[in-house]
């Protein structure tokens, strides 16, 4: 009897053994990760319609995910693209100094996956600050922090911006979408053309995009799009 259940546990091993032999190889599957660029921004920087002013001190500032290579591309008016930065291995957040490169034209960002796989950026029209007085600047928020409500504003900006003490703000998500928007009081003498400090808060809704701006204007009374100026701060929202 003893033998018998000695040779059953034998052939049940070797009917357990062809049986893991023909099962069909289970094969590991790995999700893609495609590169992303969540955010493109020059900082420090104001806006002049839809360019962006840079100074020597401003730097490309990228968000980027699942990239093992990115560069940063430019055009000018009369110029084929150039890569004026190529950067391998970043972190998430790579800053790229403008320098004294004074550039016309565009600029943009390409990144490349660990695949070969590559995506672009939007482009941004950009042009160099020849007048380096400043005629905003801000204090809070710091430039690519995240924000959340409300909003603490402070700085300081030229008298000309305000209009009876009152100056525009505006925060936007990534794809030029209002936010909130709210008056900033002057804290001293406005009707001048030194600065005049202004603090103030904006209370915001959740927003659904990552990134967006914080827009300050003047306060331009006649409307007329010849004498409106804006300085923009690129803000993170999560």
């Amino acid at each position: 009897m003893k033998g018998k259940l000695f040779f059953g546990f034998w052939i049940l091993l070797a009917i357990i053994a062809l049986a893991l032999k023909f099962l069909p190889e289970r094969k590991q599957v790995y999700q893609k990760q495609e590169p992303i660029v969540e955010e493109i921004s020059i900082v420090p920087s104001r806006m002049d319609g839809k360019t962006v002013v840079h100074g020597s001190d401003s730097s490309v500032v990228l968000h980027t995910k699942n990239v093992v290579k990115e560069e940063i591309l430019y055009q000018g008016a009369d110029a084929d693209a150039d890569t004026i930065f190529r950067k391998e291995l970043p972190n998430n957040e790579e800053r790229f100094l403008l320098g004294e490169l004074r550039l016309e034209g565009e600029v943009w960002a390409r990144v490349y996956g660990a695949d070969g796989t590559s995506v672009e950026s939007r482009h941004i029209p950009i042009t160099y600050e020849r007048q380096q007085v400043p005629e905003v600047v801000i204090e809070s928020p710091v430039a690519n922090s995240i924000i959340s409500t409300p909003l603490v504003l402070k700085g300081k900006a030229r008298g000309t911006w305000f209009f009876e003490a009152n100056m525009p703000v505006s925060i936007f998500d990534e794809n030029n979408k209002l936010i909130a928007k709210g008056p900033l009081q002057a804290k001293g003498e406005w009707m001048t053309e030194d600065f005049v400090e202004f603090e103030g808060k904006l209370s915001f809704g959740a927003p659904t995009a990552n990134t967006g701006y914080v827009l300050f204007e003047n306060d331009n009374p006649s409307g007329l799009p010849e004498y409106a100026k804006s300085f923009a701060v690129p803000v993170r929202f999560r």
